[in-house]
């Protein structure tokens, strides 16, 4: 999927997303679709849809993989948090150490981080320079779902607009 598409259920509004959003994306994808000359298949939209609906709106509701109004400034760069500790953890390690290996690993990580943290805190060391995040630009979706999921996509603004959060 292209940038501003699905992405920008992360930056609308919360309450928004399943009936408003998800009719935007239906709208911007059929329009892509259209442009690049491709088929638009409602079996292939159930389907995702179906898929989409599951994890994203029921196991885990946009309230935690959701954005709007945090201060960008202070998103995670990961969908996990662990993901940056997992990736360091494998390129120090060879496959299937030593238990031993492991958590004498696991040590050097952590001092690592504890010595670079005390260096920003007391201003020795400088913070690690984070490069320019994009995000997606937030849909105009109207605040009412009583219209159908067609009327919804004859509404939308669906411009390729993103912003952009910088780590000052």
């Amino acid at each position: 999927m292209f940038f501003g598409v699905l992405d920008m259920l992360t930056v609308v509004n919360p309450d928004l997303i399943s009936v408003q959003g998800v009719a935007w994306v239906k709208a911007k994808i059929k329009q892509r679709c259209q442009v690049k000359g491709v088929l638009y298949s409602r079996e292939k939209w159930r389907q995702f849809r179906q898929y989409f609906a599951r994890p994203c709106l029921e196991q885990y509701p946009p309230e935690l993989w959701n954005i709007f109004n945090v201060e960008r400034e202070i998103v995670n760069r990961t969908n996990n948090p662990l993901e940056r500790f997992h990736r360091e953890l494998n390129a120090r390690l060879k496959r299937q150490p030593s238990l031993k290996r492991f958590v004498k690993t696991i040590e050097e990580i952590a001092q690592h981080y504890v010595i670079l943290r005390r260096g920003i805190i007391s201003g020795v060391a400088p913070a690690p320079a984070r490069s320019t995040m994009r995000f997606p630009g937030a849909a105009k979706l109207p605040e009412s779902s009583r219209s159908s999921s067609e009327d919804l996509e004859l509404q939308y603004d669906i411009s390729l607009e993103y912003e952009e959060a910088t780590d000052d």
